[in-house]
C-alpha cells in the first residue's frame, strides 16, 4: 500500500514510514528519509534540548536510574520466594493457565508446529555437538 509524504510529496510504500499511534492510520506523515533529514538539520538544536532537559531534570533522571538497579535484600528475595510458591499452588491459577494454553494452542497449531520444526532441527543438531563435546572432556578427565 502507498502513502504520500507530506514533506516532500513522494508516494511511498507504508513501509518507508514510522509508527505514530495518533493518527488514523498508525503512520507518521512524513517518510522517514524526511525525518532523517530534518534531525541532521538541526541536530545542534536537539542536542542543545537534550542538555538542557537533563540539567533541569537532574534528580528526577537520578531517580529512575535507582528505581531501575534496585538491588534486592534478603528478605525481599524471600518474600518474593514465597509469593510465588503460594501463587503457583493455587489451584484457580493453575486451571486459568491450562484453559488459556490450550486454547492458544488449538488456535495456533499451523503457526506453532511451524516453528517448532524450524526450532528443533538446529537445536538437536547443537544439543548433539554440545553432548558430543561434553562426553570426550569426561573421558579426557578419567
Amino acid at each position: 500500500m502507498l502513502k504520500i509524504c507530506k514533506k516532500c510529496g513522494e508516494e511511498l510504500d507504508k513501509s518507508m514510514f514510522n509508527k505514530k499511534l495518533t493518527n488514523k492510520d498508525n503512520l507518521r506523515c512524513e517518510c522517514k528519509n524526511c525525518q532523517k533529514k530534518y534531525r541532521q538539520e538541526n541536530k545542534e538544536r536537539f542536542a542543545q534540548y537534550s542538555k538542557e532537559y537533563r540539567e533541569t531534570n537532574r534528580e528526577y533522571i537520578r531517580g529512575k536510574d535507582r528505581d531501575r538497579i534496585h538491588i534486592l535484600t534478603d528478605t525481599e528475595k524471600e518474600y518474593q520466594k514465597e509469593y510465588q510458591k503460594e501463587y503457583r499452588k493455587e489451584k484457580e491459577h493453575k486451571e486459568i493457565a491450562k484453559e488459556y494454553n490450550k486454547k492458544w494452542n488449538e488456535e495456533n497449531r499451523e503457526e506453532r508446529t511451524r516453528y517448532m520444526k524450524a526450532y528443533r532441527i538446529p537445536y538437536k543438531v547443537e544439543h548433539i555437538i554440545a553432548m558430543k563435546k561434553w562426553k570426550e572432556s569426561k573421558l579426557n578427565e578419567k
